[in-house]
């Protein structure tokens, strides 16, 4: 499964920094980067929409569960760093989440790392403030848009007596 990343954070010597960029950008790295998802040379910058797409295959396959074994369902999570965080550090706890609750055959789904320009220091606690101040108008706009995106998927045919309890790029049903 294919790792994800939302990032505000400008690019600075290569890699991103502690400024904030004016628009989101989308990044996927591939199983095999697992090793080196801290260098940012593993990670593909991506149009929005392709990584819309990509998550949403991700998604779609997850398997259908009975409505009594809920705590079986995948899921799509969004990890959202703190305060006085670099990048390296937040690619490298995503890394850590990722390894141990979202691989391997108990995997909870696809986990998303979105890492905003934290400026990784506590000198750094007013700045980091302001720049978390500003980053969630992009994010806010991303997820919203990767909602809408996944509520204008079309849904797979339902039984005859389904009802649709929600609609999402995995959709469930509830049969009378």
């Amino acid at each position: 499964m294919p790792y994800f990343m939302l990032t505000n954070r400008k690019l600075s010597n290569g890699e991103p920094g502690e400024h904030c960029a004016v628009e989101m950008a989308h990044y996927i790295a591939k199983d095999s980067a697992a090793t080196k998802l801290t260098q940012f040379s593993s990670w593909e910058k991506v149009p929005d929409k392709e990584f819309r797409k990509r998550l949403t295959d991700v998604a779609a396959s997850f398997p259908d569960i009975p409505d009594d074994d809920n705590e079986s369902q995948k899921h799509v999570s969004l990890f959202v760093h703190g305060y006085n965080v670099g990048w390296k550090v937040a690619v490298a706890r995503y890394a850590d989440i990722y390894k141990r609750l979202y691989s391997g055959p108990k995997s909870l789904g696809a986990l998303v790392l979105y890492t905003w320009p934290s400026n990784g220091s506590a000198a750094g606690y007013l700045p980091d403030r302001e720049d978390a101040r500003a980053s969630a108008p992009l994010l806010a706009d991303a997820l919203v848009t990767l909602y809408d995106y996944c509520n204008a998927l079309p849904s797979v045919n339902p039984p005859s007596n389904a009802k649709p309890r929600f609609r999402s790029s995995h959709t469930a049903w509830a049969i009378s």
